[in-house]
Formats: structure tokens, C-alpha cells, sequence
């Protein structure tokens, strides 16, 4: 019946494990970032609506077990989580998940959240390879199993996502519904801007300076790099950020002289997203050339010999329209073009 925790839990210093399953918490106090020491942390079944972004403090964290609550979103700092093995969102009410793959390549649980209409490209190619590199033992014994991974077909449990439409669109983030099955997905609430990929709108100012300075002389850049083996085909050949001369980087000293306080705001919490162009991988912060795309998931029990096949939408951003027209030429790559063609219409319905 515990309803809430001690707001200076964080003199636990050498705590490592908190299990505190089946409870009525609401939320997290923010000062269990000051348990550096923290390994486990075990919040199922409660009735948690949020969980504090300064959590990421925590860089010892292996396990993250918040199932069965009533998260709409997690922050996006959670993808920088270093050691994180494995995080269980299952049972909640997400409206998206982050759209930059966890850098620590956990096990990520997600199935039966009613309004998750859709899931992030790179974040489903990261969860497939993870899927088939620690099953490979049993999925030998299916040859269609491997077969449709090595295929580009996603191997991800995603049961019972997506089954509810919400009643109310959430006013702080846009929304699209999709013209062809009238499915409504929401963006994440950082974005301010979104359009289709037939849409050569140009990206604001104020959006091309974010990602100016923060390639250029962002001191903490978060560099991302998602590569897997030739022989599995995610039809995600490489996501990249090149690393650039840190000489040119500016210390936290100089940032606050220089940029207004917003801007480093939004700078530290860092892009919402990359470009899915893999020769481009801009940061993505406000604004995002949208492309939503069918794409197959199998699903296999023990005693099926066959897999069986279903659709999940997914979603892919772009920097610029233009920068997505111009990949969708350079490449020669036939599955590259199949997947650029089944892009999906779309109309947005609100904007933050």
C-alpha cells in the first residue's frame, strides 16, 4: 500500500537493489539519482505516471523494471543509460518510445501498451538483431525463423500494442493520422514541426542553428554509430555520427556566455533524433521530415513450425525533405527502394 517514497531516499549511498512491486506509487522523487550505487531498480504494478529524467544519474543501472504502470512516455536521456541490460515498459500507456537506439543495446519490453500505434526504425532494428542474437540457440531449430530475420523481417514482441485509439490527442504534442487506416500516432513531444516527405518545406532558423552548434561546438555530443553484421539484413545498413575535432568544442564556461539559456537547455537533453539518411545522420531537434512505413514482425511459439507473419507501422525521420529525395536517389540497393516506396500518407491533425 505504499503511495510514496522518502524524498531523501538518496542518502541510501550503497543501496544497489529496491524492489518495490505491486504498490500504489504515483511517481519517483528525484533525488534517487544520488543512488550512484543503484544496480536494480524493481517498480512493477504501481501506478507510476512519470519517472524523473535526473534517474539517467544513475550509472550503474542494469535493471529497469517499471511494467504495469501508467507511463505515457519516458524521457529521452534514458537512451544514454551506459550499462542498462534490460528495461520492461510492458502494460503501460505509451503514445512512442525514444527514437534513438539505447547506446547500451538492452532488452527492451513493450508489448501491451493499447495507444503504441508505432515504433521507431532504428529502435526495432536494434531490438530484432537483440532478439535474434539471444535466441539464436532455439531459433536454429526453425529454419523460417532464420530465414525471415536474416530477410530484414523483424523479430520483436509487440502483442497487443496499439489495439485501443485514444479518446483525447494529447495537446502537447502533434499527432498524424494515417490516411489509409486512419491509425493515430503521436510524435514526440519535443517536436514542434513535422511533415510529409513529398513536402519540400525548408527547416526553421532556429532548427538549423540547434544542429549547428551542436555539431560543431557542443561539448558533450552524443555520437551514435549502429552497424550490424552483412548477413542480416535489418534494411538499416548504418546510422553514423562522425566524430568530429573535440579542439573546436567550447567548454560549459563558455556556452552560457554565448547561448541563451533555452538553447543549452535543449543542447544538454540532445536531438530528438538522426536522420535516416545514413550518408547525413543530422541531429534532429524541432523540426523532421516524417516517413511512416508498413513493416513485417513474426511471431513463432514453441510448438508452431511456421511463423506467423503481421504488420507494425514504423517510423523514420529525416532532417530535410530534400535529404530524404536525395537518398531515395543515391541508392541502388533494391530492398532500399521497396522500403522508400511503401512510405505511407499521412495528415496532421494538431500542432503543439
Amino acid at each position: 500500500m505504499i503511495k510514496h517514497l522518502p524524498h531523501n531516499i538518496g542518502n541510501l549511498n550503497n543501496l544497489e537493489y529496491f524492489v518495490c512491486i505491486s504498490n500504489l506509487l504515483e511517481g519517483l522523487p528525484g533525488d534517487i539519482s544520488r543512488c550512484q550505487n543503484l544496480i536494480g531498480l524493481y517498480l512493477s504494478r504501481n501506478r507510476i505516471k512519470s519517472v524523473p529524467e535526473q534517474l539517467i544519474k544513475c550509472k550503474e543501472l542494469r535493471e529497469l523494471y517499471l511494467d504495469y504502470n501508467e507511463l505515457v512516455t519516458i524521457p529521452e536521456s534514458f537512451v544514454r543509460f551506459c550499462k542498462l541490460n534490460i528495461i520492461s515498459l510492458s502494460g503501460n500507456k505509451l503514445l512512442y518510445l525514444p527514437h534513438i537506439p539505447f547506446i547500451s543495446c538492452p532488452r527492451m519490453l513493450i508489448e501491451n501498451n493499447d495507444y503504441l500505434t508505432y515504433i521507431p526504425y532504428s529502435v526495432g532494428c536494434q531490438q530484432s538483431v537483440l532478439t535474434y542474437s539471444n535466441q539464436a540457440s532455439w531459433c536454429a531449430m526453425s529454419q523460417p525463423v532464420v530465414e525471415n530475420t536474416l530477410n530484414g523481417i523483424w523479430s520483436l514482441r509487440v502483442q497487443e500494442c496499439g489495439n485501443e485509439s485514444l479518446s483525447e490527442l494529447p495537446s502537447n504534442c502533434i499527432s498524424i493520422r494515417l490516411s489509409l487506416s486512419g491509425k493515430v500516432l503521436v510524435m514526440p513531444r519535443q517536436l514542434k514541426r513535422v511533415y510529409q516527405n513529398n513536402n519540400f518545406a525548408i527547416p526553421s532558423l532556429f532548427e538549423l542553428s540547434l544542429r549547428n552548434v551542436y555539431t560543431r561546438v557542443w561539448k558533450e555530443k552524443m555520437e551514435l554509430s549502429l552497424k550490424t553484421p552483412s548477413n542480416i539484413q535489418t534494411h538499416f545498413s548504418q546510422l553514423m555520427c562522425p566524430i568530429e575535432n573535440n579542439d573546436t568544442r567550447l567548454n560549459q564556461e563558455e556556452l552560457e556566455q554565448l547561448l541563451p539559456k533555452e538553447v543549452l537547455v535543449l543542447l544538454s537533453r540532445g536531438p530528438v533524433a538522426y536522420c535516416s539518411n545514413p550518408a547525413c545522420s543530422s541531429p534532429i531537434f524541432h523540426d523532421a521530415a516524417v516517413e511512416i512505413i508498413p513493416k513485417d514482425v513474426q511471431r513463432r511459439s514453441w510448438d508452431e513450425d511456421e511463423p506467423e507473419l503481421y504488420k507494425v507501422y514504423a517510423s523514420r525521420f529525416y532532417c530535410s525533405a530534400y535529404c530524404r529525395q536525395t537518398y531515395f536517389n543515391n541508392t541502388s540497393l533494391q530492398w532500399e527502394r521497396q522500403l522508400l516506396n511503401s512510405a505511407l500518407n499521412f495528415h496532421i491533425l494538431n500542432v503543439s
